[in-house]
C-alpha cells in the first residue's frame, strides 16, 4: 500500500512530538512492507530523500512571520504538493500536525487527489464487471 503522511516538520529539523510520531509511524509502516512517503516543510537538502525505507519530500518552508496565513493562501506550495501527490499516488493519506507550515491547502489538495483516485477505482470496477 502507498501511504502518504503530511506533517509540518520531522526530526531532526523539528523536535516536537508530532514530528516524532509521524516519523516513527512511517518507519514502522515501511518495515511492514508499505511504500511510505512524508511531505514536510524543510530547506532543500536538509533532509535525505530516503531514510529507513521512508521517502521524504520537502516543500520550501515559509518564514515564521505569518507562516500559517501564507500556508492557507499561497498557491506556490500548493502546486508543489499537487506534483508530489500525482507522483506518489497514495492509497492512504494521513495529515498530522498541520498548523504552521503545512497549512490546510495541503489537505485540500490531498482530498482532491483521493476523490479522483476513488473515481478511477470505481470506473475500473465497473469495467471489470461489464
Amino acid at each position: 500500500m502507498r501511504i502518504l503522511l503530511i506533517c509540518d516538520g520531522i526530526p531532526p529539523m523539528a523536535l516536537g512530538g508530532g514530528g516524532r510520531i509521524v516519523w516513527e509511524t512511517s518507519v514502522g509502516l515501511a518495515r511492514r512492507g508499505h511504500e511510505v512517503t512524508i511531505i514536510t516543510a524543510a530547506e532543500q537538502g536538509q533532509l535525505p530523500f530516503e531514510n529507513d525505507g521512508v521517502r521524504i519530500r520537502t516543500i520550501q518552508p515559509r518564514g515564521k512571520r505569518w507562516a500559517h496565513y501564507r500556508g492557507v493562501f499561497s498557491a506556490a506550495p500548493l502546486r508543489e504538493i499537487r506534483r508530489i501527490l500525482d507522483d506518489v499516488q497514495p492509497d492512504v493519506i494521513h495529515a498530522h500536525n498541520i498548523t504552521w507550515q503545512a497549512g490546510y491547502r495541503w489537505i485540500s489538495a490531498a482530498h482532491r487527489v483521493s476523490r479522483e483516485r476513488e473515481r478511477e477505482r470505481e470506473r475500473e470496477r465497473e469495467f471489470r464487471l461489464s
